[in-house]
């Protein structure tokens, strides 16, 4: 029953999760830095999801440019990191310094760029319905399924706990920016973006609690 324009973009905000900007610091935070390669892969997937599928749900079927989804900067990294972990091999000490380097500023800019996205929204503009189901899925139901179907499967307590916090991180950032780029209802994506990154910081220490 939602509008047209709004129909993709709950979709996409339902279906993909800040494991980038804000699933690396807090796998980091609250599992340990070994557990950071679950969180690469997981995000090499949110990459090739995010400019596929996700255009697919905005773009009203004009197609998908197969490079640009291949080819993302994020997504070349996380393979070009995967290579590094598998075979073992080590950059020149002048270049692991600068990456390094770089890699602490994930969480400063992170916050940076979801304050940035926090700001100039009104308190009014979250007392919506369709806000708090997103809110809801994203935050508590999706996870606690994620954890579930995990010990089903039997999978390792490493893989079903990073799997759990990466599903459990708020709307992803790309998703206001998709909807703002492919007509999408922005103000919607904005706000559920906004509402659940400030409602993680309830959300995630709860699911810390099942670790």
């Amino acid at each position: 029953r939602a509008p047209e324009a709004q129909r993709g973009v709950l979709v996409h905000l339902c279906m993909l999760s800040n494991c980038g900007f804000m699933g690396y610091p807090i796998v980091i935070a609250i599992l340990g830095e070994a557990y950071l390669i679950h969180a690469v892969v997981f995000n090499a997937a949110f990459n090739i999801m995010a400019w596929t599928v996700g255009v697919l749900l905005l773009n009203r079927g004009r197609g998908v440019n197969w490079g640009k989804a291949l080819l993302t900067p994020a997504l070349l990294g996380a393979v070009l990191g995967l290579v590094l972990f598998l075979t073992g091999l080590r950059l020149p000490d002048f270049l692991q310094e600068t990456v390094e380097t770089l890699g602490s500023l994930t969480t400063p800019l992170s916050m940076l760029v979801i304050g940035a996205r926090m700001c100039g929204q009104s308190p009014r503009s979250f007392l919506n319905v369709r806000m708090a189901a997103v809110s809801a899925l994203r935050l508590i139901i999706f996870p606690l399924l994620t954890f579930g179907i995990a010990l089903l499967l039997g999978l390792s307590p490493a893989v079903r706990n990073a799997l759990t916090l990466l599903i459990g991180m708020p709307c992803a950032a790309v998703s206001a920016m998709h909807a703002e780029h492919y007509g999408g209802d922005r103000v919607l994506a904005s706000g559920c973006v906004t509402l659940t990154t400030a409602l993680s910081l309830l959300t995630i220490p709860l699911l810390a609690l099942l670790f």
